[in-house]
């Protein structure tokens, strides 16, 4: 595939992955505005939970399914790919209703010890079909992907599910409906996805489905331990969810949980970066272009920290306005939200290190480091959220989140001997902190809560950042990295 391609298809997934995050926070904003925060924290910590049992009841398909449809691709060998996609639905889902009819006759167990709130067995059960929804969405999505249907895959999970879903809720609050809603937006989004997959997929036929038994063994060998990795991923997003969840009450979860949403923002910067350069990276990294790797890589890092920065200092400037539109309610998130926002800065700031310790054969550091973050945000948040609540819960998430980071910019200078780090980020932070200090100053000066004034002391920091930004000047070497991907891309 040429860059050029590469490009439209990855501003294409980067615009999906904006839609899907925007429409994303506002179910959950508009799910604790219609709801009450209660009733949708409650949603939250049993819907992370299910999150959880799809994790297991996938069975690492999801991720597998892509190397053997491609592998079946590259031999000719249609059957095998066919009878492999069948399988790993048919298999899927006979797991998936198994468990299932576990958790349904343990839902009061389950209850009492996992979510520690006996009331919420009710709403377990009614969110156990979900497994199986999700169960099949994810891997069916796979499916697309190993066929190589971006389009498809980039419309049905970027657009259609997340409008889908809001449209159904509104609708049913406004036909009278309480937080059920939440969960039947659930259903009807995942179902009409799950169909629409299914109608490209249509003309798929198993043939000699029992000739391929030994197929099936050696791919659900292949696939098992990819559980442990999918599970370690969504343990380092949403432990602090579980654990806040078991220790204080419903309001809290969901205060939280939209806090998180909005300190994550920042994360799409890093992830569109990811989606654009990780196939660059590994292009230059198998032609043995090290030195362009290592300053294609600095130059990307140094762009994600002058627009994050931006982000973190406009959410000090206005954290108590953020927190007072969405309501009384969640002006107890205001320091939640500043120190997430500096974790997540921290996490974009050291680039794309993971894909760099992947593609230079160390792919052990980004496990070794992912297991940190579990272990310490278990730890911390254990000792702090009793202590400290949800404010506890975001110091041992900023905690975890900058320490492994750390740890990986480490372990990757000690192989590699590449860090992006030079005088410009002193630069950086200094057009930064003298942007924020003028900015505050001036906010305070006025002292208005017209929406007028913020907009205008918003795209004044802006301004005053750019300006010292580019009379501290910006390198000959960005400069030229991007006019020459801009160019690629657009």
């Amino acid at each position: 595939m040429n860059l050029n391609n590469l490009g439209r298809k990855s501003l294409l997934v980067f615009i999906g992955i904006i839609f899907e995050s925007a429409i994303v926070m506002l179910v959950n904003i508009l799910g604790a505005k219609l709801f009450g925060v209660t009733a949708y924290g409650d949603f939250i910590l049993v819907f992370t939970w299910v999150m959880f049992i799809v994790s297991f009841t996938k069975l690492g398909f999801d991720q597998s399914i892509i190397a053997y449809v491609t592998k079946a691709d590259v031999f000719k060998e249609e059957y095998e790919k066919n009878n492999i996609v069948v399988f790993s639905l048919l298999f899927s889902f006979i797991f998936t209703f198994l468990i299932s009819f576990l958790l349904y006759i343990n839902a009061e167990f389950i209850a009492v010890n996992l979510l520690n709130n006996p009331r919420l067995d009710n709403l377990f059960i009614i969110q156990i079909p979900i497994i199986f929804l999700l169960t099949f969405t994810h891997i069916s999505l796979s499916i697309l992907r190993a066929f190589d249907k971006i389009n498809n895959f980039t419309q049905i999970k970027y657009f259609l599910i997340p409008s889908l879903e809001i449209l159904v809720i509104l609708f049913l609050y406004f036909m009278g409906v309480d937080s059920i809603a939440l969960v039947i937006g659930k259903y009807v989004s995942l179902t009409v996805a799950i169909i629409g997959i299914f109608y490209l997929f249509k003309n798929i036929t198993s043939i000699h489905f029992f000739k391929y038994l030994n197929l099936y063994k050696k791919f659900i060998i292949f696939s098992l331990p990819l559980v442990l990795s999918g599970l370690i991923v969504l343990t380092i997003s949403r432990i602090d969810i579980l654990m806040i969840g078991y220790y204080l009450e419903g309001d809290k979860v969901g205060i939280y949980n939209i806090i998180v949403q909005i300190s994550k923002v920042s994360l799409i910067i890093l992830s569109t970066i990811n989606t654009i350069f990780t196939p660059i990276f590994s292009k230059l990294y198998v032609s043995k272009e090290y030195e362009r790797l290592k300053n294609t890589y600095r130059s990307t890092t140094r762009w994600i920290t002058f627009f994050t920065l931006v982000y973190l200092c406009e959410i000090i400037i206005f954290n108590e306005e953020i927190t007072t539109v969405l309501g009384d309610n969640f002006k107890q998130g205001t320091v939640v939200l500043i120190l997430l926002t500096i974790g997540y800065f921290i996490d974009t700031s050291v680039g794309s290190v993971a894909n760099m310790n992947t593609m230079t054969g160390r792919p052990s550091y980004n496990l070794y480091s992912s297991l940190l973050v579990i272990i310490i945000n278990i730890i911390l948040n254990m000792i702090l959220i009793p202590k400290y609540g949800i404010n506890g819960a975001a110091i041992a998430t900023m905690t975890a989140v900058s320490l492994s980071n750390i740890l990986k910019m480490v372990l990757l200078y000690r192989h590699t001997k590449i860090q992006p780090y030079n005088i410009y980020y002193l630069k950086l932070f200094l057009s930064a902190a003298g942007s924020l200090i003028i900015t505050m100053g001036l906010k305070e000066f006025f002292n208005s809560d017209s929406i007028f004034m913020h907009i205008t002391i918003f795209l004044f920091f802006i301004i005053i950042y750019i300006f010292s930004v580019a009379l501290l000047k910006v390198s000959d070497e960005d400069k030229q990295m991007l006019t020459k991907y801009i160019k690629k891309i657009c």
